[in-house]
């Protein structure tokens, strides 16, 4: 089994020039951090959360962009396994997502059905967004 591992972004050296072009072209706010995700030491994918506040119950999955020459290995649902573990961790009850294809290739109800085979269902508040409890 390969090992997965999501690090703070603290430089772009050796980092797969697919991700930096997501990481420098992704939109965000003051509450995202972003995230390198390492397998076997090589960059494959990243990730920007937003953070909220603890009290509001959710962080936000933001941006999980695997490089095109990793996908179709189980990489983003590990990566996604991590991510709501971080959640847990930190006290966050739910993790809301907006699918969005970042890829012309990949049409958005694949990605919708992607995460609903991980548990998340479209959000009650807004149905352009999906969520997971996971407390």
């Amino acid at each position: 089994m390969k090992i997965i591992n999501i690090k703070d972004i603290s430089s772009l050296d050796n980092i797969n020039p697919e991700i930096i072009d997501r990481i420098k072209n992704g939109s965000r706010c003051s509450l995202t951090k972003q995230y390198v995700v390492f397998v076997d030491k090589i960059s494959v994918a990243n990730a920007a959360i937003d953070f909220y506040p603890v009290e509001k119950g959710y962080l936000v999955l933001y941006e999980l962009f695997v490089s095109s020459n990793n996908r179709r290995q189980g990489i983003g649902s590990k990566i996604l396994l991590k991510i709501e573990k971080i959640a847990k961790s930190n006290k966050y009850k739910k993790i809301i997502i907006r699918p969005k294809s970042l890829n012309k290739n990949i049409p958005e109800e694949n990605l919708k059905k992607w995460y609903e085979k991980r548990g998340y269902q479209i959000s009650k508040v807004d149905s352009s967004c999906m969520e997971k409890i996971i407390s």
